[in-house]
């Protein structure tokens, strides 16, 4: 994971056990509050420790529990990372698994996303001029039907399956009218899937693809388990969910790994890997299969090989040192704390530590990088300092800060009001 980490950047959204199993709003149905408190100071802990812990920025810094956020990348893909669990999701019908035809599943007043960010999403999607738009989100869009002891048909109430109404809504009403090339993006569920997104099923044409409107990408999970028996919420095989459910193209409920999700202006491609164990460590993998779409069709199509990169790897990072929680020595002559108050009005404190003795410039430069500011600080000895830069003559606007050293340059985007 450290190695993973080092290689690419992460886009990060959480699911339910970052706060308790089967999340919602108002509490979880692994939460009971009176052995375990409050939910409301369960979920706050839960969010302070993820916001604290992971490389990410608050997308509001006045709403704690907003994690929902859109990414673009040029005219090609905008990248929406919605909140299917804690923001504005109502409780689960039943507390998991219910019968298929339970009414309760269709209560327009019911909602996984809540109005705020529902409104948000089709705001963003309606907008967009991307080729694609991809929904990473938690739990899957699909339709999947279970069985309960041979005889009676479920949903499992934890995915959008409990959630029928505001489904339809968004993929009647907005995606089919509105919207072309949605590629949704699931975890969750520990298990591998390629889906079809259809209305309705029962008009799902599974040889031409008609009655789909986008389609799902569903990757496993990276070590936790997943037999069919013990990891779904609903006891199925491969063959039931097949029979039962056209629109599900293909399905892994037995191995590990991770999908590479390819995107370009022709197609948008899944390749599933999986390792041979999760037990010991191993450089082994194997590519699995692939599925596509391609532009403007809104089904997936089976592919025989997996997309090929046209691009070298990145560079790989040095080594993880044996010990990456030890006292790593490298070169630094300085550290720049902070620099407040940003914004600034007039005058801008800077803290910073020197290792040794050294020479200290600041320097202040605006967005065409002109030097419009400089103080001479001179010789300095080993320690803690304050200094102060008088910044009332400029213009508002942005700027960066730059404390120098002989060797060192640190810097800070400063803006004045």
């Amino acid at each position: 994971l450290r190695t993973l980490h080092q290689n690419y950047p992460f886009i990060n959204v959480w699911d339910d056990h970052e706060t308790a199993n089967n999340s919602w709003s108002g509490g979880a149905g692994n939460h009971d509050p009176g052995t375990e408190g409050l939910w409301s100071d369960r979920k706050s802990a839960a969010i302070q420790a993820y916001f604290e812990w992971l490389p990410l920025r608050k997308p509001d810094d006045n709403d704690d529990e907003r994690i929902y956020r859109n990414f673009s990348y040029g005219d090609l893909v905008d990248l929406y990372m919605l909140d299917t669990r804690i923001h504005g999701r109502d409780e689960q019908v039943g507390g998991g698994p219910v019968p298929f035809t339970d009414p309760l599943l269709d209560d327009t007043s019911r909602s996984i996303l809540g109005a705020v960010q529902y409104n948000w999403l089709i705001n963003k999607m309606d907008s967009s001029s991307a080729k694609w738009k991809i929904l990473g989100q938690q739990v899957m869009m699909a339709q999947l039907k279970g069985e309960l002891f041979g005889s009676v048909l479920i949903a499992n109430s934890d995915q959008w399956d409990g959630y029928r109404a505001e489904r339809t809504k968004l993929l009647n009403d907005f995606v089919n009218k509105n919207i072309t090339n949605v590629v949704v993006l699931t975890g969750d569920i520990h298990t591998s899937w390629a889906n079809d997104i259809a209305i309705d099923p029962a008009t799902y044409d599974s040889i031409t693809g008609a009655g789909s409107v986008a389609v799902e990408f569903v990757t496993t999970s990276i070590t936790s388990p997943s037999d069919a028996i013990n990891s779904l919420p609903i006891p199925i095989d491969k063959a039931f969910i097949k029979t039962h459910n056209a629109h599900v193209r293909d399905v892994d409920l037995e191995q590990r790994g991770y999908l590479i999700l390819d995107l370009n202006k022709t197609r948008a491609q899944s390749d599933w890997y999986y390792v041979p164990t999760v037990t010991a460590v191993t450089a082994d993998e194997n590519y699995s299969e692939s599925w596509y779409t391609d532009d403007l069709d809104g089904y997936l199509k089976y592919s025989s090989s997996p997309s090929v990169a046209v691009t070298a790897s990145p560079p790989k990072p040095p080594a993880t040192p044996n010990n990456p929680t030890g006292q790593i020595e490298y070169s630094r002559e300085a550290v720049l704390f902070g620099v407040y108050p940003n914004p600034v009005t007039d005058l801008l404190l800077t803290k910073f530590y020197l290792y040794d003795n050294n020479r200290v410039n600041l320097r202040v430069i605006d967005i065409s990088g002109k030097e419009v500011l400089t103080k001479n600080l001179g010789d300095l000895a080993t320690g803690v300092f304050y200094a102060d830069i008088d910044m009332s003559s400029l213009t508002p606007g942005s700027y960066v800060l730059i404390l120098e050293t002989k060797k060192e340059t640190l810097k800070r985007k400063i803006v004045k009001q």
